[in-house]
């Protein structure tokens, strides 16, 4: 929440959107999966030591689609108005892609 309030500060929330490579059914649980993914983010194929696997893949606490209603309810608690939420979860992606794709 200290990151959404930074970067609001600095650029506006005009200009400041989510951004999740997660799958939206969540992160591996099984095993196999999380082999599979291992072998994708292998250190062989990124070779430069800041590109290497880490597990679990997302950010800790972030780790489950679910938990972005914890991202809504933080900027709730903090004061931004239902709008600007709505500006940060997706409404200013679909303003980029709109002036970018018509």
């Amino acid at each position: 929440m200290d990151h959404i309030d930074h970067v609001v500060k600095l650029v506006g929330i005009d200009h400041f959107a989510c951004g999740s490579d997660g799958s939206l059914r969540g992160w591996p649980t099984d095993p196999a999966d999380e082999k599979a993914l291992m072998g994708y983010y292998s250190p062989e194929r990124f070779k430069q030591a800041s590109y290497r696997f880490r597990y679990p893949l997302a950010t800790e606490g972030m780790n489950d689609p679910k938990k972005w209603l914890n991202v809504t309810a933080g900027m709730i608690r903090r004061g931004y108005r239902e709008e600007d939420i709505l500006k940060f979860l997706g409404g200013n992606w679909l303003h980029v892609f709109r002036d970018v794709m018509g």
